[in-house]
């Protein structure tokens, strides 16, 4: 895994948006044709999914996640949604920004979208953070507690994992993204992962943001009603 070339520092940032009073007059087909050119906009912002969240949770109905090696060019494409008439018609409920490195204390833990996994069907996404005690514990203690999360998180093949630090990019150290076909399986692992001694050192871990991944920005827009 040595050999692998990955960028030594990527952006990823996942826009929540939460529909409003102010929702649609307009014909859906120009809407979506407005958020597909914001996509598009900067070629050199990758799009890794668009996420229906609708119904799921009372603050997310449609999600947006994007990977650049430039938080810059990120921003700008936050920024040519929110003058779509989608944006206007939506309130950004959350926003997840976070930086995936080159793995920290397992040399193959790399982030998904980092070993260019394509995504799969949907996406469960929550921040963390740690227990000022933890960063006080040694780096080999740390290391071992996190080998032992990990194992315990490969019994679940089938989930993808993507990883990646925040500090000093939001309000949390950590994101984590799981991404699976089957979303019962992200409760199985979840609740596998509560048996993890690493779980002494949890402080906080919400909100969950759960979303099915579509294929069409039209699909997504129809959804919010």
């Amino acid at each position: 895994m040595s050999t692998l070339q990955v960028p030594e520092t990527q952006f990823t940032h996942t826009l929540v948006y939460r529909r409003t009073w102010r929702w649609l007059s307009a014909p859906r087909g120009d809407a979506a044709r407005e958020v597909r050119d914001a996509l598009c906009a900067h070629p050199e912002v990758t799009v890794r999914g668009v996420y229906s969240t609708a119904g799921l949770r009372p603050d997310a109905d449609l999600a947006f996640w994007l990977l650049a090696e430039d938080v810059a060019a990120i921003q700008a494409v936050a920024a040519e949604l929110r003058r779509t008439l989608f944006g206007r018609c939506c309130d950004l409920s959350h926003a997840f920004l976070g930086v995936a490195h080159k793995p920290e204390y397992v040399g193959d833990h790399y982030a998904s979208f980092q070993l260019g996994k394509p995504p799969l069907r949907y996406l469960c996404l929550y921040p963390f953070v740690r227990t000022p005690e933890w960063y006080l514990l040694p780096h080999a203690e740390r290391g071992r507690i996190l080998r032992e999360h990990g194992l315990m998180g490969r019994e679940f093949p089938e989930i993808q994992t993507n990883n990646v630090q925040a500090f000093g990019l939001g309000d949390w150290e950590w994101l984590l993204a799981f991404e699976c076909d089957r979303p019962e399986r992200f409760a199985a692992l979840i609740r596998r992962l509560r048996e993890a001694e690493a779980r002494r050192w949890t402080k906080s871990e919400t909100p969950f943001i759960v979303g099915r991944r579509v294929e069409a920005v039209e699909e997504a827009l129809a959804e919010l009603g």
